[in-house]
């Protein structure tokens, strides 16, 4: 019975130390950080859920291709990507028309604010009048500027 008890002592005894170096492998383990920021020297950025344009290099494939909106492209291709029409004649096909209808365009006006007084259009807009002041929490005054800005979309 006393050789069960110590037989039993050690092996517990063996089962903590195992586990502590284990513990400890991991805490002082060699962790290394991403060697630049992405898409740099990593893998590229994901296609995702975001609002911006999106592409991808190389082919992507789906059972099912749903357009929300809108879906573009220079050309439309078969299966096996060998027969392609350009956008033209595609709408050609589809509407046995040769001539697309004129792009609809409306004018969306926005604004942008910052503490600065460069609080500049984003590419693609032009700017509406000059600056005002904005109430938003900008050192003393409180105070920061704003512009108005358009531009173009068109479908």
């Amino acid at each position: 019975m006393n050789t069960i008890t110590q037989t039993s002592k050690q092996i517990g005894l063996l089962t903590i130390a195992l586990t502590i170096a284990l513990v400890a492998n991991f805490a002082y383990g060699q962790w290394a950080d991403p060697t630049a920021a992405p898409t740099g020297n990593n893998a590229a950025a994901p296609i995702n859920i975001g609002v911006g344009l999106q592409s991808k290099d190389g082919d992507i494939g789906a059972f099912d291709m749903i357009a929300v909106s809108k879906m573009r492209s220079d050309l439309y291709c078969d299966r096996g990507g060998g027969n392609c029409v350009t956008a033209q004649q595609m709408f050609s096909l589809v509407n046995n028309s040769s001539t697309p209808p004129p792009p609809t365009c409306t004018t969306q006006t926005f604004t942008v604010s910052g503490c600065q007084a460069n609080s500049n259009c984003p590419s693609g807009s032009t700017p509406v009048g000059g600056y005002f002041s904005v109430n938003m929490n900008c050192g003393e005054d409180g105070y920061g500027f704003g512009r108005s800005c358009q531009r173009q979309v068109c479908n």
